[in-house]
């Protein structure tokens, strides 16, 4: 008698669906993982940012919405934004609780919004009042 030394066909489905049921669950943990690495990366750079305007308000009295050449000085689009891989990080000034913009001397907030794959988990807002938050639609506080 021979004994063959290959794998069956069942062997080989049972295998596969072994795998794919595997996949479909790691796959969006993976994505998530992703997700919260980008956000991580950009509340770093938006805190670089925010230590720039508390400079620029030492020297000026003032805080700035302008990131590049006049302002800051940093690398940004013609929109005035910095660009990261996964998101757009723009300035402007504070609305108090009524909704009305404050003044330049008293705040200034960065807001990075999501672009592509990120846009699900939200764009992120702080500002020199110490407001912190992730937007998804509903307000989150901002953590790493």
């Amino acid at each position: 008698m021979r004994y063959s030394r290959a794998f069956t066909l069942m062997e080989l489905m049972i295998a596969v669906a072994i795998i794919g049921i595997l996949a479909a669950i790691a796959y969006p943990s993976y994505q998530d993982y992703v997700r919260k690495s980008n956000r991580t990366e950009a509340v770093k750079v938006l805190q670089a940012i925010l230590d720039g305007e508390e400079r620029y308000y030492l020297a000026n009295d003032t805080y700035t919405s302008t990131l590049g050449s006049g302002g800051l000085g940093l690398n940004v689009n013609v929109s005035d934004q910095v660009e990261l891989e996964h998101y757009n990080i723009s300035a402007g000034s504070c609305s108090d609780s009524s909704g009305t913009a404050m003044a330049m001397t008293l705040c200034v907030e960065l807001q990075a919004t999501a672009q592509g794959n990120q846009v699900t988990d939200g764009n992120l807002i702080i500002n020199t009042l110490g407001r912190a938050v992730r937007n998804d639609g509903s307000e989150y506080l901002l953590t790493e």
